[in-house]
């Protein structure tokens, strides 16, 4: 049984691509599906867990660690945003709008870095003033919207601080676990969610569920880019070979890949 994050991940409104955009055809095999363990909650090609509990940043650290992650790196605007919000709700939010995030530098001279080896790219959000020279200032912290609440200018910054001073919550990332579902098996948990696999009719759909494979699998190329769409020959064992959407009806919208379909069985 798959549990209420797992099917929020998955994104079935997808369309078996490459990068081209067009379709190709393949045996209703094994294609990779992306989720998060229970209590971790997905974005992107990650899943992130927030914990509202005083440490300091090696103790938040090392306790992503033994759940087999990372504190949280950040790469866009938003990404912070949405790590932002994660402890300014739920049951225990952090109160006082300052997380842990796997911020830090190692000497006086050093430069800030990712402890999950990132490196820190084109996107940053220091607070005005920050980061700030002393040498004792080693690790960062991401303030929230929580945080003093009547000056905004703070709000989804990041703050250099003493390593050891504890923080009330921390957020760990990880990438998402991938496994991989056969066509049926797709079609199945999206009826779990009276759903079905996506019937793709037009060039705009097309291009719509193509960009959502991006949010699906956080991927950009080669076999993690393959997704079930809602198309397939042979239905039932018919001996009808038109390719047929999910609701029986033939399908007429179908850009093909080169070389497409390959007539290789049941598709």
């Amino acid at each position: 049984m798959y549990s209420a994050n797992q099917f929020i991940m998955i994104i079935f409104i997808v369309l078996q691509l490459i990068l081209s955009k067009l379709t190709i055809a393949q045996s209703c095999n094994l294609i990779r599906r992306a989720d998060c363990d229970e209590g971790w909650v997905g974005w992107g090609a990650y899943c992130y867990k927030a914990v509202v509990k005083k440490l300091t940043f090696d103790e938040a650290a090392d306790s992503c660690v033994e759940m087999g992650a990372q504190l949280a790196s950040m790469e866009s605007a938003p990404e912070l945003a949405f790590i932002a919000s994660l402890t300014e709700t739920g049951k225990k939010p952090n109160l006082q709008g300052m997380t842990w995030i796997g911020l830090r530098k190692d000497d006086p001279a050093g430069d800030w870095y990712w402890i999950d080896r990132q490196e820190i790219r084109n996107f940053t959000v220091w607070s005005k003033g920050e980061p700030k020279s002393p040498s004792e200032l080693y690790c960062g912290i991401l303030l929230s919207d929580i945080y003093k609440k009547g000056s905004t200018k703070y709000h989804r910054t990041w703050m250099s601080v003493d390593c050891n001073l504890p923080q009330r919550a921390y957020v760990c990332k990880k990438p998402k676990l991938t496994t991989v579902v056969t066509w049926p098996e797709g079609e199945n948990l999206c009826q779990t969610l009276g759903a079905n696999l996506a019937s793709i009719t037009s060039q705009e759909e097309n291009n719509f569920a193509y960009n959502l494979t991006f949010i699906a699998t956080g991927t950009e190329n080669g076999f993690d880019h393959q997704v079930w769409i809602g198309v397939r020959r042979n239905i039932n064992n018919s001996s009808d070979t038109n390719w047929k959407l999910i609701d029986g009806t033939d399908a007429t919208y179908l850009p093909w890949g080169s070389d497409e379909p390959n007539d290789l069985g049941m598709e």
